[in-house]
């Protein structure tokens, strides 16, 4: 459930005032309060914590009318399970910088190029195609790597093996093994996907039911590899337009993007203005499952359903938040 109502409303009603009591009555600012928390399950361990939340949330608020009532925005925002947090916690909560393995890792594969050839390049969107499982959500873990590796692994798995309903891939292993095994994987502090998938074809992946996630660092079972899916082949795509629909018609492609101003995104093509391409502002790990006709690029992210279009951004066309910059594949 979003707060659809609860924003309308203050909207119509104009600037918020900030209280800062979160428990007043007769007030439409703590109303929204209280919907909020209750919609997206927030506790808070003291009156003084909740009061606090309390007056971030209406700064957010705020924020997010004015944008609102810009008609020139190509995008619109609302509230979500990140409102009660300020633009540094959700950076730091829910994504990463510096990715770890680019300082860390040597002879890493996002060295490789190769060129992506196709017939024909049309518009396509894998999300109505049957090969991905349910949105997933990293909660609390900067693990948006494990699930956009996952995401590229399933898709391709699905694809290759048409199950009637989509195989779902571990993420906690990825989380737990990936570093646990020496390849520059830091679990919940980040890491590479092409890292990742380095590890999946020496390790395998099982399925997220034989290794649940989580949301937190665990030990490594080891008992569970070398008996899951293992990708033949990984490389990193050409940083074009062209190369990306390309491969977009084999599978979705797991790419590394600046997500440091997604976090009120709710639907409508993300401008390139609001989002770095500069390979150095990389903080996050999403898989790109389409393109339309306009050249825009579907998203899939790991922050829940309730976050955007049903878990999913449009980007603008071109290297919007540096999406082609770290762009990967693999083969069966």
């Amino acid at each position: 459930m979003k707060l659809t109502y609860f924003f309308i409303s203050l909207t119509l009603l104009g600037t918020t005032t900030v209280y800062l009591d979160p428990n007043a009555d007769n007030n439409l600012d703590v109303l929204a309060f209280q919907q909020f928390k209750k919609t997206f399950n927030k506790q808070y361990q003291s009156q003084v914590e909740e009061s606090y939340r309390f007056s971030v949330f209406l700064e957010n608020l705020k924020i997010i009318q004015q944008h609102n009532a810009d008609v020139t925005k190509t995008y619109t925002q609302e509230v979500n399970q990140f409102c009660d947090l300020t633009i540094e916690e959700f950076k730091a909560r829910h994504l990463v910088k510096p990715f770890p393995s680019l300082k860390n890792k040597k002879n890493s594969a996002l060295n490789l190029r190769t060129s992506v050839t196709a017939t024909t390049s049309q518009p396509i969107d894998w999300s109505t195609k049957n090969v991905l499982p349910a949105v997933k959500n990293q909660q609390q873990c900067g693990s948006m790597w494990a699930f956009s590796t996952a995401g590229l692994l399933e898709s391709v798995y699905n694809i290759q093996n048409k199950p009637k309903t989509p195989i779902s891939f571990s993420e906690q292993q990825l989380v737990d093994c990936c570093g646990a095994e020496g390849f520059g994987c830091e679990g919940c502090n980040g890491a590479w996907p092409t890292d990742a998938v380095s590890y999946v074809q020496k390790f395998g992946i099982v399925q997220e039911n034989q290794y649940p996630y989580i949301a937190k660092d665990g030990n490594c079972n080891k008992t569970l590899e070398n008996v899951g899916f293992k990708p033949s082949k990984q490389f990193q795509l050409p940083v074009t337009d062209a190369a990306l629909q390309a491969a977009l018609q084999n599978s979705p492609i797991s790419i590394v993007v600046d997500a440091s101003q997604w976090n009120s995104y709710a639907s409508g093509v993300f401008p390139q203005s609001k989002c770095s391409s500069d390979p150095n502002a990389a903080d996050h790990a999403v898989l790109l499952v389409g393109y339309n006709s306009d050249g825009t690029w579907k998203v899939r992210n790991s922050w829940g359903t309730s976050w955007g279009q049903k878990g999913y951004i449009t980007l603008a066309a071109g290297n919007t938040c540096g999406l082609e910059n770290y762009a990967i594949q693999v083969t069966y």
